[in-house]
């Protein structure tokens, strides 16, 4: 009678796939982690994406790392040490990158739709066609940046970095030819013909308070960087707290 085979061990399972987060400049690895068996079948900008998420979550600096294209929408990288980092082409809609360090990090082509760069410094950082409709800048660092064919709404570029204003009672923000003050976005030259009953309307006499208080000093401040065609409406000027982004 011939022999029962020998049962032969379950094979050890395989071992989870690898993804590891290069260096831009040295190609070492910066980050690696194991992928999902989900994570793992998905285009590459979602399995990038999934891993520096992971990165951010172990509190990893991606200094200098390249994310070209990664896939980040939604994504918390409040806080995300990424000077240097290339991330052209990187989808970040909605994704919250308050007081992030960017300096010197290249987005071009970047989605950044709703994003929130609240504190964000963007020092030196290159932006050139980049998507920021609806995006909120209050406190942002953007000098020396360039923003060039960036869209800040569907209708609306702009080629020069913004002029980001803050300590008032509304975030003020100057672009190319608009100023948008709280959520009113506007030319600078609507701005500079606003009557006082078309700034009430906008949030009562809380704004119209503002306008009153700021509208000299802001257009001042707007024409003397050559933006728009706001003028010097008055010959008094007020003192504006404001950090110049160009």
């Amino acid at each position: 009678m011939p022999a029962a085979p020998t049962p032969q061990p379950d094979a050890a399972p395989p071992a989870p796939p690898m993804f590891r987060i290069l260096n831009r400049w040295s190609d070492a690895a910066q980050f690696e982690c194991e992928l999902s068996g989900e994570v793992s079948t998905q285009h590459f900008s979602l399995r990038l994406g999934f891993a520096v998420r992971k990165a951010i979550s172990a509190q990893v600096s991606l200094i200098g790392a390249r994310l070209d294209g990664a896939s980040l929408d939604g994504a918390s990288l409040i806080g995300a040490r990424l000077v240097g980092a290339r991330l052209d082409g990187a989808s970040l809609i909605g994704a919250r990158l308050d007081g992030a360090s960017l300096i010197g990090a290249r987005l071009d082509g970047a989605r950044l739709v709703g994003a929130r760069l609240d504190g964000a410094s963007l020092v030196g950082a290159r932006l050139d066609g980049a998507s920021l409709v609806g995006a909120r800048l209050v406190g942002a660092r953007l000098v020396g940046a360039s923003l060039k064919d960036v869209q800040i709404r569907h209708d609306v570029k702009i080629q020069r970095a913004p002029l980001v204003l803050s300590g008032l009672d509304y975030p003020v923000v100057v672009f190319d030819e608009h100023m948008q003050i709280g959520c009113e976005f506007h030319t600078l030259a609507d701005w500079t013909n606003f009557d006082d009953r078309r700034i009430t309307q906008m949030d009562g006499r809380n704004s119209l308070r503002f306008w009153t208080a700021h509208r000299t000093g802001l257009l001042a401040f707007a024409a003397g960087d050559k933006r728009g065609l706001a003028p010097i409406a008055d010959a008094a000027t007020e003192s504006v707290s404001a950090e110049s982004v160009s």
